[in-house]
């Protein structure tokens, strides 16, 4: 009885010591999804932002164009000085993804020569007046950068997403895999269970029975008389 219970424990404790180790690996490559999901939402947060500073400039420039006020160049201002920060923290998400680093570029030049377009109908407003500033605006320079700006935009979100939809993919496989994983380890104690009953009537009793028996008969050796002695043990069934 002990070697069969020995060696049900021993079944049962090789096949916890397998699943947890492919609960380990799995719990692992979980964690590794869960966090490229996290920073595929951080790159479309930072492209966002990027776009909107860009958007935001262009408003403020706007406003100036044609109030001639300088109010409206401080939100301009303040655009021109983050977003070379902001492209060089989406570069920075993006530095393990080629496809994305070339749209980057792309996208930094465009960005710039639509801060040059800003930045010269700001001074030809300044200098010549609102209509000598409207005629560059008219001439559609400014407007060929900005629909570049917003289609390489586009295009890294749409990438972005692909990916997302991947990983989510991939997260949800590995956690329905820790879920089984977890469900087998419990199978398998369970199918090699002895609750505390079949422990004292398959090990405990038998044992102190031996016990009692031997120390009866040590007694009986060493104190009694030629007659014969018959002793009967009761054990619970």
């Amino acid at each position: 009885v002990q070697r069969r219970i020995f060696a049900g424990f021993t079944i049962a404790f090789a096949v916890l010591l397998v699943i947890a180790t492919l609960s380990y690996f799995t719990i692992e490559k979980l964690v590794e999804t869960n966090e490229l999901v996290k920073h595929t939402y951080e790159v479309l947060n930072e492209l966002e932002a990027t776009f909107s500073l860009v958007k935001g400039a262009e408003t403020s420039h706007r406003g100036y164009l044609l109030t001639a006020n300088i109010e409206y160049l401080k939100p301009y201002d303040v655009a021109l000085d983050r977003i070379p920060g902001q492209i060089a923290r989406v570069r920075e998400l993006t530095d393990d993804n080629p496809r994305q680093l070339n749209r980057l570029s792309r996208l930094e030049k465009h960005i710039a020569d639509k801060i040059d377009e800003f930045k010269e109908t700001i001074r030809v407003r300044k200098d010549r007046g609102l209509a000598a500033g409207q005629e560059i605006v008219v001439a559609g320079r400014g407007k060929v950068s900005m629909d570049a700006i917003r289609d390489l935009v586009a295009d890294m979100e749409t990438e972005e997403r692909n990916l997302l939809k991947r990983r989510e993919g991939e997260a949800h496989s590995f956690l329905s895999q820790t879920i089984l994983l977890v469900s087998l380890g419990v199978v398998a104690v369970q199918g090699t269970h002895y609750d505390a009953r079949d422990f004292e009537a398959e090990i405990v009793i038998p044992e102190r029975t031996r016990a009692m028996a031997k120390d009866l008969f040590d007694h009986l050796l060493a104190t009694g008389g030629p007659e014969q002695k018959t002793v009967v043990f009761c054990v619970r069934a």
